[in-house]
């Protein structure tokens, strides 16, 4: 029987399966440099042996065949592969054209059972390793201003790009109404979780970063970005108590969070928990991916007033109810945004690690407000914010990945540097403004030289929190949430704020700001089964308990109903508002 010519789809599908099967073998245990060049060879005898430009640079082949053997052996096997599916009565262009969504899903069960593999017998051991080597804050410690020294002298050694800020006009002021001159602020702001401010020398050294980066943007990519960035993430590393190599600088959290989750070797049906109640964009990016993958979404159902027992409580619940169908990761809020409730989290990891089932802790409300040690909670994924309290430039979140997970974690963008390791891909994924992440450096200089250190600041805003806790409760005749002695985040109930609506809290937080400019976060909260409208109020180091009595006046004239309060000007846009009260 005579064989047609082979068809221009049949040549594309062909070619296509030929790639593939090679990039697989290329990209198997080579280093980079040599992965690319042999992947370029052989995309060049390629392209020559069938006349098509593989990699679109417009020209077919670039050197004369070392493997034109190869590639007529290639070509006689196509035949023969033809000849015996027509003989056996199969269509040749369909039987070809499966080939790649064969190879495609052949390759991805390889890496599913190599991730699994790494998931149940190494993850397992090395968890309980982690707890054991970072037990000691001390050690910890050590660990990470080692690194930070050691980086910080090979930075001086080649002399990178700097900026000359002037700290001596910047002496050490008693915190409170006094720091108000760093921060611009209008009226009165108690609201620093949900946008927070960014001190006003803080914003010149970002500024002064950003015309060093522009007076001479190629030298500084070349020679500055890698240790400037490193020197952030070292600085970073010692407040958070992580090894630097394992801190990655990110944008947000959303970005860390969506990293992670796409990242897990997904099978449909699998599942992922999160806390009822906790950060609405946190339950957002798991239910996205959930729809993309085939996944289950479950709550771990928390009746708030709560403790640290009865959450501990839910989850081992959570978990006994589902024996054969147990979660593959948990999303833990280290700080309860609606609630203020910080989490046990090193217990629950503890207990989620047991059930195999990995956690990612994201802890935006909780670096610089609580204290942390993230070497010791053995945690798989630490996800924080720099400028919620640490005051960095908006922008500046970073990811801490356990070593045992990093080879299989990547960016959402892949950039120059896909496939060159976990740091390595993190530390750029595309053109960006690289003067959020420098000037980092300068919001961590502003806690220690201004504000005699993050020590500092926690006690005098715990402190504060309390007070204000405790006046709120005795003017509005409420019980404050979750009050911690290691927290300034508060939750209080409002008078006859029991029944509330989302309505009510939109026009509770507007009426604040435009009529007593008071910036506070109002949302609604399910107390012992009765939806509650409540106030968060984070306290900064420039608030007072002058504040704090304001915010307590404004409300009581209000006189309780909350119903006859105003809608929110044409013009405000709902969706931000929303954003605000997550």
């Amino acid at each position: 029987m005579k064989l047609k010519a082979a068809t221009a789809h049949e040549k594309s599908q062909w070619i296509a399966a030929l790639n593939r099967a090679i990039s697989s073998a290329v990209w198997t245990g080579a280093e980079a440099p040599q992965k690319r060049g042999v992947a370029s060879r052989i995309g060049s005898q390629l392209e020559k042996a069938f006349n098509v430009d593989l990699d679109g640079d417009g020209a077919v082949g670039y050197a004369e065949s070392t493997l034109s053997i190869e590639m007529q052996k290639a070509q006689h096997q196509n035949t023969v592969l033809r000849s015996t599916l027509s003989s056996r009565g199969y269509d040749p262009d369909a039987s070809l054209a499966s080939i790649p969504r064969d190879l495609a899903i052949q390759r991805e069960h390889t890496f599913q059972s190599g991730r699994r593999v790494m998931d149940e017998i190494i993850d397992t051991f090395m968890e309980k390793a982690m707890q054991r080597v970072h037990k000691d804050d001390r050690l910890n410690l050590l660990e990470a201003n080692v690194k930070e020294g050691a980086r910080n002298r090979t930075g001086n050694l080649i002399t990178a790009a700097d900026i000359k800020l002037d700290w001596s006009g910047s002496p050490p002021i008693p915190l409170g109404r006094s720091l108000l001159k760093y921060f611009k602020v209008n009226g009165i702001y108690l609201n620093a979780a949900a946008l927070p401010v960014t001190p006003s020398i803080v914003r010149d050294a970002r500024s002064l970063w950003e015309a060093e980066i522009q007076n001479d943007p190629v030298m500084f990519r070349f020679k500055s970005l890698a240790f400037r960035e490193n020197q952030a993430a070292n600085k970073l590393a010692s407040v958070v108590k992580a090894d630097p190599t394992d801190l990655t600088l990110i944008i947000n959290g959303q970005m860390g969070m969506a990293s992670v989750l796409k990242s897990q070797p997904w099978a449909a049906g699998d599942r992922i928990i999160v806390v009822a109640g906790g950060s609405a964009a946190q339950q957002a990016t798991a239910m996205h991916v959930a729809y993309e993958r085939g996944l289950e979404v479950s709550e771990v159902p928390v009746t708030f007033p709560t403790t640290d027992e009865d959450m501990l409580h839910a989850f081992e619940n959570c978990f006994s109810s589902m024996i054969g169908s147990l979660p593959k990761i948990a999303f833990l809020p280290h700080v309860m945004g609606s609630t203020g409730f910080v989490l046990p989290i090193k217990q629950l990891t503890k207990l989620c690690h047991s059930y195999k089932c990995a956690v990612c802790v994201d802890g935006t409300l909780a670096v610089g407000n609580v204290p942390i040690n993230i070497g010791n909670l053995a945690a798989d994924y630490y996800i924080g914010s720099a400028d919620r309290f640490l005051f960095s430039p908006q922008g500046v979140s970073f990811l801490v990945v356990a070593p045992h997970k990093q080879s299989a974690v990547s960016p959402l963008t892949v950039s120059y540097f896909a496939g060159d390791g976990y740091g390595k891909e993190f530390s750029y994924t595309g053109l960006q403004d690289f003067s959020t992440y420098v000037g980092c450096i300068q919001g961590l200089d502003f806690v220690d030289k201004v504000c005699s250190g993050l020590e500092n600041i926690s006690h005098y805003c715990n402190n504060l929190a309390a007070n204000a806790a405790g006046l709120l409760q005795s003017r509005w005749r409420t019980e404050a949430l979750a009050v911690s002695p290691q927290s300034r985040i508060i939750v209080v109930p409002v008078p006859n704020g029991a029944g509330a609506t989302l309505n009510s809290a939109i026009a509770l937080m507007t009426h604040l700001l435009l009529v007593h400019n008071i910036s506070v976060s109002c949302r609604v909260v399910t107390l012992r089964g009765v939806p509650t409208l409540t106030v968060r109020l984070t306290l900064s180091p420039f608030n007072d308990m002058q504040d704090v009595e304001a915010l307590a006046d404004a409300v009581l004239r209000i006189g309780g109903d909350y119903t006859r309060l105003p809608a929110p000007p044409g013009e405000f846009q709902l969706d931000s508002i929303y954003a605000m009260m997550d």
